[in-house]
Protein backbone atom coordinates (compact mmCIF):
# COMPACT_ATOMS: atom_id res chain seq x y z
CA UNK A 1 0.00 0.00 0.00
CA UNK A 2 1.37 3.59 -1.13
CA UNK A 3 0.34 6.19 1.55
CA UNK A 4 0.92 9.86 0.09
CA UNK A 5 0.57 13.28 2.02
CA UNK A 6 -2.74 14.80 1.32
CA UNK A 7 -2.05 18.88 0.01
CA UNK A 8 -4.89 20.00 1.12
CA UNK A 9 -4.89 18.56 5.09
CA UNK A 10 -1.27 17.07 5.44
CA UNK A 11 -2.73 13.90 6.86
CA UNK A 12 -0.75 10.61 5.36
CA UNK A 13 -3.35 8.50 3.32
CA UNK A 14 -4.11 5.52 1.27
CA UNK A 15 -2.24 6.90 -2.53
CA UNK A 16 -4.38 4.52 -4.64
CA UNK A 17 -7.42 6.30 -3.96
CA UNK A 18 -8.03 9.47 -5.81
CA UNK A 19 -9.55 11.30 -2.70
CA UNK A 20 -8.13 11.82 0.69
CA UNK A 21 -9.89 9.77 3.51
CA UNK A 22 -10.21 12.86 5.77
CA UNK A 23 -10.33 15.73 4.25
CA UNK A 24 -12.35 13.88 0.65
CA UNK A 25 -10.23 16.10 -1.56
CA UNK A 26 -8.20 15.17 -4.41
CA UNK A 27 -5.40 13.81 -4.11
CA UNK A 28 -2.05 15.07 -6.59
CA UNK A 29 -4.53 17.62 -7.42
CA UNK A 30 -1.61 19.35 -9.06
CA UNK A 31 0.09 16.33 -10.90
CA UNK A 32 -3.65 15.60 -12.32
CA UNK A 33 -4.26 19.13 -13.47
CA UNK A 34 -0.62 19.21 -14.93
CA UNK A 35 -1.17 15.89 -16.49
CA UNK A 36 -4.87 17.04 -17.94
CA UNK A 37 -3.30 20.17 -19.41
CA UNK A 38 -0.25 18.52 -21.37
CA UNK A 39 -3.53 16.36 -22.64
CA UNK A 40 -5.33 18.72 -23.97
CA UNK A 41 -2.52 20.40 -26.12
CA UNK A 42 -1.85 19.26 -29.60
CA UNK A 43 1.06 17.39 -30.23
CA UNK A 44 3.42 19.57 -31.62
CA UNK A 45 5.98 18.36 -34.29
CA UNK A 46 9.96 19.70 -35.89
CA UNK A 47 8.64 22.78 -37.86
CA UNK A 48 9.56 21.50 -41.27
CA UNK A 49 9.22 23.30 -44.46
CA UNK A 50 5.29 22.96 -45.51
CA UNK A 51 4.90 21.25 -48.65
CA UNK A 52 1.90 22.11 -50.38
CA UNK A 53 -0.32 20.12 -53.04
CA UNK A 54 -0.56 22.70 -55.46
CA UNK A 55 2.98 24.03 -55.69
CA UNK A 56 4.83 23.27 -58.96
CA UNK A 57 7.30 20.78 -59.36
CA UNK A 58 10.45 22.66 -58.75
CA UNK A 59 9.13 23.94 -55.98
CA UNK A 60 8.36 20.79 -54.90
CA UNK A 61 11.69 19.58 -55.09
CA UNK A 62 13.68 21.90 -53.57
CA UNK A 63 11.45 22.12 -50.44
CA UNK A 64 11.89 18.13 -50.48
CA UNK A 65 15.63 19.10 -50.70
CA UNK A 66 14.88 21.64 -47.88
CA UNK A 67 12.88 19.29 -45.75
CA UNK A 68 15.96 16.42 -46.36
CA UNK A 69 18.66 19.00 -44.94
CA UNK A 70 16.48 19.78 -41.94
CA UNK A 71 16.31 15.96 -41.07
CA UNK A 72 20.03 16.02 -41.43
CA UNK A 73 20.22 18.98 -39.51
CA UNK A 74 17.90 17.56 -36.42
CA UNK A 75 20.17 14.15 -36.45
CA UNK A 76 22.98 15.40 -36.04
CA UNK A 77 21.96 17.88 -33.32
CA UNK A 78 20.09 14.77 -31.41
CA UNK A 79 23.27 13.00 -32.17
CA UNK A 80 25.55 15.32 -30.38
CA UNK A 81 23.18 15.84 -27.42
CA UNK A 82 23.21 11.81 -26.48
CA UNK A 83 26.88 12.29 -26.90
CA UNK A 84 27.10 14.88 -24.49
CA UNK A 85 25.25 13.57 -22.21
CA UNK A 86 26.45 10.47 -21.89
CA UNK A 87 30.04 11.66 -21.22
CA UNK A 88 28.63 13.96 -18.51
CA UNK A 89 27.30 10.68 -16.37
Amino acid sequence: MKEVKCEHCGFWTNGEDANCHYCAQRLNNRDLTEQEQLEKEPLKGLPFIELKPDDPFIVKGFKHTLRFLQLIFTTLISMIGAMASSTVH
